[in-house]
């Protein structure tokens, strides 16, 4: 798991995240999460801990936004992984004859 806190240049660090990256822009920072398959509790562990921190600007309206996020890409991700494992066991064989 990892995020990042102030952005140097906040208007062009979208591209700097990692495309499997939670991210949240806020005034002049940019949150970037993420964490290994599996680890998704972690993540929003440390999501409560910096929106409980009163030094930190993540409030828990953005803790619950990126939370929501996360979980929206997770449930996305186990419907797609469904629909492959659907596709696989409905799709035809390709047997070749038994040679005598």
């Amino acid at each position: 798991m990892s995020h990042h806190g102030p952005h140097p240049d906040a208007t062009n660090g979208a591209e700097q995240c990692a495309p499997d990256a939670v991210s949240l822009r806020k005034r002049d920072h940019l949150w970037s999460f993420r964490c290994e398959a599996g680890n998704e509790a972690d993540l929003v562990h440390a999501l409560t801990e910096l929106a409980d921190d009163e030094s930190c600007e993540l409030d828990w309206f953005d803790a619950a936004l990126v939370a929501y996020e996360l979980g929206r890409r997770l449930e996305d991700a186990a419907r797609r992984a469904g629909a492959a494992t659907h596709d696989d066991s409905t799709r035809p064989q390709n047997r070749s004859p038994v040679q005598p």
